[in-house]
């Protein structure tokens, strides 16, 4: 039984002080419950005043033959409403899974950027230029070692400096670098 018919369990022609009507009998969906577990029920007049018990007949028939087809419109509008929700909801959540996982991807590419990468670990795998410095222990203090832009020549030949700065002068002592971010757009 569909909700409806659960509500409107009851519909009667009945002879009023106005003539004939049709009047229901049921419980609303926001009615409470009362203490022995059951919802109050309650009379409702559909429509009062006819002429004769055919015309109520015919008036109850086309009532509920209308409500029931607007029930079912809206039940079935309504669960096009629920799948628009869920499609929208998962929708969010593929959104919100891609953005974070761009973020993700985004951060580990920008910190791998943005740090020190020891010579002894990997160098550059093509020449170029690339922030570099030192950190040998005859080169002073942390705040003097070198950090500047160096020359990378990756088809250096054993034994020959790899690393140059601006000013030509070859270090065999650069320690650490790192890539340069992409160039702009």
């Amino acid at each position: 039984m569909s909700e409806f018919q659960d509500w409107c369990n009851k519909p009667e022609v009945v002879l009023t002080g106005t003539g004939w009507g049709v009047r229901i009998s049921g419980c609303d969906v926001f009615d409470p419950i009362n203490q022995h577990g059951v919802k109050s029920c309650r009379a409702f007049d559909v429509v009062k005043g006819l002429a004769s018990k055919e015309d109520a007949e015919s008036f109850l028939a086309n009532w509920l033959k209308e409500q029931l087809t607007d029930y079912d419109a809206l039940r079935a509008e309504n669960e096009r409403l629920r799948q628009a929700v869920r499609l929208r909801e998962s929708a969010i959540a593929a959104v919100d899974q891609v953005t974070n996982s761009e973020i993700v991807t985004l951060r580990s590419q920008l910190e791998q950027q943005t740090q020190w990468i020891s010579v002894d670990e990997r160098l550059p795998e093509k020449s170029g230029v690339y922030p570099a410095c030192s950190v040998l222990p005859q080169r002073g203090a942390p705040e003097d070692w070198v950090d500047s832009l160096c020359m990378f020549n990756a088809e250096a030949k054993k034994g020959e400096s790899k690393w140059q700065h601006s000013s030509g002068f070859y270090d065999n002592g650069i320690t650490h670098w790192m890539p340069l971010p992409a160039t702009p757009q």
